[in-house]
This record gives structure tokens, C-alpha cells and sequence, in this order.
């Protein structure tokens, strides 16, 4: 599995993105070839957002680079926000406790 992390800056107190428009990018992810799923995190105190997309493979994660430029793109403008920086990773560990396990 891998992993492309962007961060996202803008300012502490602007608005958070409505939960349809947030929505709507989510589903553009989830919608490409390859994805495994996202993470969305916030620090409301100096406005970082931080996204994390999950690839089966790194041909599936290089195969999304165009479209997630867009998504992107459209996610910092719709936020007020900038892209501060986009990585990418080799994803080691990946657990999730269940319900059954909570």
C-alpha cells in the first residue's frame, strides 16, 4: 500500500469547507483506480489540513497524480487554503481497531 500525504495552510479562522463540498472531493478520490481510502485531519488552531489518500500499489498512486492535482487544486480553493506540500510514502503499518475490538 501507499500513501500521498498533501498539506494544506490557510487561516485559523476561516470557515471549514461545508460537509457536501467535502463530500464531493472525497468521492472524487474514492472514485479513482487504486484507491484504498482517505484520512482527513484538521488543527483549527493555525488552519493546517492535512489529507491522506491510500493506494493498492505505487502504479495506482502515479496513475492518480494528474487527476489528484485537480482535486487538489479545487479542495484549496474551495478551503481558502494553499497546498503547503504533497509527499509520498511507502505505507509499513496500517491498523485499525474494530468495533468488535474497541
Amino acid at each position: 500500500m501507499f500513501a500521498r500525504v498533501t498539506t494544506y495552510e490557510g487561516p485559523a479562522d476561516r470557515p471549514d469547507a461545508d460537509e457536501q463540498t467535502q463530500a464531493g472531493f472525497i468521492s472524487r478520490v474514492l472514485q479513482m483506480d487504486g484507491c484504498e481510502g482517505v484520512i482527513g485531519m484538521v488543527d483549527r488552531h493555525n488552519g493546517r489540513v492535512l489529507t491522506v489518500t491510500l493506494w493498492h500499489d505505487e502504479a495506482a498512486l502515479r496513475a492518480s497524480e494528474e487527476a489528484a492535482d485537480q482535486v487538489r487544486a479545487d479542495a484549496a480553493e474551495a478551503g481558502g487554503a494553499a497546498v503547503a506540500d504533497v509527499e509520498r510514502f511507502e505505507v509499513t503499518t496500517f491498523e485499525v481497531r474494530s468495533a468488535a475490538n474497541a
